[in-house]
C-alpha cells in the first residue's frame, strides 16, 4: 500500500517508427491522470499503470498504421531524407 495519500500518476507512452523515411520519428502519447488509491496493493498498481500506458501505446500504433497523424502535433523537424527530396 502507498503512504502517500493524492498521488496521481499520468501514462506517457513513445513510439520509434521508420514509416516511410529513412529517419526515425518519435510519436508521443500523454493519457489521463490516474488517481492512486493507497489502499490499491503495489501488484494492483503496477497491472493498472501497465494497462494504461499499453492503451496509449496501442492508440499510437493503430493511428500509425491507418496513416491518421491528424492528432499528433510537430515539434521538431530534422533535415529532409532522400525519399523527401525532389525527383
Amino acid at each position: 500500500m502507498l503512504k502517500e495519500k493524492g498521488v496521481q500518476a499520468i501514462p506517457i507512452a513513445y513510439y520509434y517508427s521508420f514509416r516511410h523515411d529513412q529517419r526515425p520519428e518519435l510519436f508521443i502519447k500523454v493519457g489521463k491522470r490516474i488517481e492512486v488509491n493507497t489502499e490499491t496493493s503495489r501488484s494492483e498498481l503496477t497491472h493498472k499503470l501497465e494497462q494504461a500506458v499499453t492503451t496509449e501505446l496501442d492508440s499510437i500504433k493503430s493511428k500509425l498504421v491507418s496513416e491518421d497523424l491528424s492528432t499528433f502535433d510537430v515539434f521538431m523537424t530534422g533535415r529532409k531524407t532522400l525519399s523527401e527530396w525532389p525527383t
